[in-house]
């Protein structure tokens, strides 16, 4: 038999592992596994492991996914190359695209290839949607520049999507 301050302390720890999950499915699955555990009378896996299984079937909440597309459409806004005639501000654009596309490639590892496309895609559009917009206020763009803009942020979405893929393909650990 397992004492309640016990049951309570595991509870929480496995719901901390589950932060990113829906918040009303995390809490049911808490309802449904302290019942168990009452049950059973015994706890069998280490909370991290539970709540990582979890996560694993049951995937990010959406409110922590949106912080991540809009954390990405920033980066992505900031990675534009705006002025190739300011040293900082082409070094700042390339810096900002190096990071996003490390943050796609890691994001889509961790939360899947949907929400890795996803992100990826909305920073493809944050990029190419203001080049009419630079265009049209006299923004002068050579054909290589615009090329180069388009070729890469067309990889990214790629970049989001891939490393989920990959990890989707592996057999889960449970």
């Amino acid at each position: 038999m397992i004492d309640a301050q016990t049951l309570d302390s595991y509870l929480k720890q496995v719901r901390h592992g589950m932060r990113r999950m829906d918040p009303k499915v995390a809490d049911g699955i808490i309802a449904e596994l302290r019942d168990s555990i009452v049950q059973r009378g015994v706890i069998e896996e280490s909370p991290e492991e539970v709540a990582s299984a979890f996560v694993e079937i049951y995937g990010f909440g959406r409110r922590y996914l949106i912080r991540f597309y809009i954390l990405s459409a920033v980066m992505a806004l900031l990675s534009i190359p705006v002025s190739a005639s300011h040293p900082l501000l082409a070094l700042g654009a390339i810096t900002f695209y190096f990071v996003l596309s490390v943050f796609l490639v890691w994001f889509g590892a961790l939360a899947g290839k949907k929400a890795g496309l996803t992100a990826g895609t909305i920073s493809l559009i944050v990029r190419i949607a203001p080049i009419p917009v630079l265009m049209a206020s006299g923004y002068i763009i050579t054909g290589g520049g615009i090329l180069f803009l388009l070729i890469s942020s067309f990889v990214l979405p790629l970049l989001g999507w891939i490393p989920g893929e990959v990890i989707e393909a592996r057999p889960p650990k449970y």
